[in-house]
């Protein structure tokens, strides 16, 4: 149910009603869960900009490139994979134990 506002004007003094829901419900995460989604999300996209630039550098070389630059690219394209499959993991696991609150509001 949304809130309803209604102000009315009673002898030059506005007077405000607001009306609230009688049932809240809030969803909860684990924290923990969550925060390890989250680290490994953010560690996943700074991994994958890597590679992308090791890629980019060794695919733009005229010459053959050094094995060394293969080697990067390689590493880290393999790294982000695996920093992808935890964070998958962990996404999974908090959307599996989200559990539901139900507040009843009373005047």
């Amino acid at each position: 149910m949304k809130s309803k506002v209604a102000i009315h004007s009673v002898n030059c003094h506005p007077v405000i009603k607001v009306g609230m829901p009688s049932i809240m419900r809030i969803e909860l995460v684990q924290g923990n869960d969550l925060r390890s989604y989250e680290i490994f999300s953010g560690l996943a996209s700074i991994c994958l900009s890597t590679a992308v630039s090791f890629w980019t550098a060794y695919l733009s070389l005229p010459e053959p490139a050094e094995g060394a630059l293969l080697f990067s690219a390689i590493c880290f394209s393999l790294f982000t994979v695996v920093l992808v499959g935890f964070m998958v993991y962990f996404w999974k696991k908090v959307h599996e134990t989200k559990s539901e609150k139900t507040i009843e509001m009373t005047d």
